[in-house]
C-alpha cells in the first residue's frame, strides 16, 4: 500500500467538516501535491524526463541539420566539419535514448487491459461514480515505441478518490500517472479527472 496515499486520508478523515471544506477549497493543490509526492514514482519520472530530453534532442538534430546543409555550400572544412560531428553526436543521443524508453516498457499492463482494470477497480472500490472514459489514440514515443492514454471522469469525494487511487498502486501491473485535476462541485462531491497510459512496441492496442 502506498503509505504517502493512506497518510493522506487518514489525515482527511481526523479533520472536522469546516476543516475539510476548507482544504477543499484548495483542493487543486493538495492533490497535485499528493500525485506529485505519493503516485509519481522514480520511473514515472524518469519516463517523462527521458520523453523530453528525446524532444529535445530531435529538435536540435534537424536544426544542426538545416544548418550543416548551409555550410555545406560555404568555403572552409572547420566550421562543416563541426556540424557534422555535432549531428553525430545528437543522433547518438537519439538513440541512447530511444533505447531507453523502450527498456521503461518492461513490465508494463498492456494497452488492452487498462481501461478494462481502471473501469473494475471503480466497481470494487464501489464509492466514485464514472462519468466517462476516454482511451486516446495511440502517440508514437519512438519508431518502435508508443504511449497509449486511459482519462477517466468521475465523481465523487476525496476519500473515495483516495480509495481509488490506493487500490491502482496496489494493482499487480504497473502503468504511469500522467494528470489528476480535482475540482470541488457541491461539498463533499468533486469533479476528478484522472489520466494514465502505458508504453508498447504495438501500435494497436493488444
Amino acid at each position: 500500500m502506498n503509505q504517502n496515499l493512506e497518510k493522506a486520508k487518514q489525515w482527511f478523515e481526523q479533520l472536522v467538516t469546516r476543516e475539510r471544506w476548507l482544504v477543499l477549497g484548495c483542493a487543486a493543490v493538495i492533490v497535485a501535491l499528493i500525485l506529485d509526492t505519493a503516485l509519481v514514482s522514480p520511473a514515472t519520472k524518469t519516463a517523462k524526463r527521458k520523453q523530453a530530453e528525446l524532444a529535445a534532442a530531435a529538435e536540435n538534430l534537424e536544426e544542426t541539420r538545416q544548418q550543416l546543409n548551409l555550410l555545406s555550400t560555404a568555403e572552409g572544412g572547420s566550421p562543416l566539419a563541426g556540424k557534422a560531428a555535432e549531428e553525430n553526436a545528437l543522433e547518438q543521443q537519439i538513440a541512447r535514448l530511444k533505447s531507453d524508453l523502450e527498456a521503461l516498457s518492461a513490465g508494463l499492463i498492456s494497452a488492452s487491459t487498462l481501461p478494462r482494470i481502471m473501469e473494475e477497480m471503480l466497481i470494487q472500490t464501489g464509492e466514485l461514480e464514472l462519468l466517462e472514459m476516454t482511451v486516446d489514440p495511440p502517440a508514437q514515443e519512438t519508431d518502435e515505441l508508443f504511449r497509449h492514454s486511459v482519462s477517466v471522469k468521475l465523481s465523487g469525494g476525496f476519500t473515495a478518490l483516495i480509495s481509488y487511487l490506493e487500490a491502482l498502486e496496489n494493482l499487480q501491473w504497473k502503468f504511469y500517472w500522467d494528470e489528476l485535476n480535482y475540482r470541488v462541485q457541491q461539498y463533499p462531491n468533486a469533479e476528478i479527472e484522472l489520466k494514465v497510459y502505458t508504453l508498447s512496441n504495438h501500435k494497436a492496442a493488444i
